[in-house]
């Protein structure tokens, strides 16, 4: 495993805590607002990585973009339903099962 992977790797596990943490709020509102703020910060660090791993930036809208763009759309989708997305390990489980 790179270092890279390794550091997003933690990254991901660190955003499913929060998740996780934030489902107790869930009820008061506030946990829902809040989880889409990580989930966003989610979307943008780890879909950036996802998307420039290990290629040139010429290389990248070529057909990598159809590897990674249903698992990734999958983890998208499951991390914005409410509750589900809190408590489910979504990003952890991309990024450990994306190669490297």
């Amino acid at each position: 495993m790179s270092f890279l992977k390794a550091t997003i790797l933690v990254w991901a596990i660190f955003l499913d805590f929060i998740g996780i943490l934030l489902f107790i709020f869930d009820f008061a509102i506030l946990g829902i607002i809040l989880s889409f703020l990580v989930d966003f910060l989610g979307i943008l660090t780890i879909g950036a990585w996802a998307w420039f791993k290990g290629r040139e930036l010429k290389e990248v809208p070529t057909r990598f973009f159809k590897k990674i763009s249903s698992k990734f759309g999958l983890a998208t989708a499951s991390e914005l339903i409410p509750f589900w997305g809190d408590i489910f390990p979504t990003w952890t489980i991309f990024v450990a099962t994306t190669k490297d």
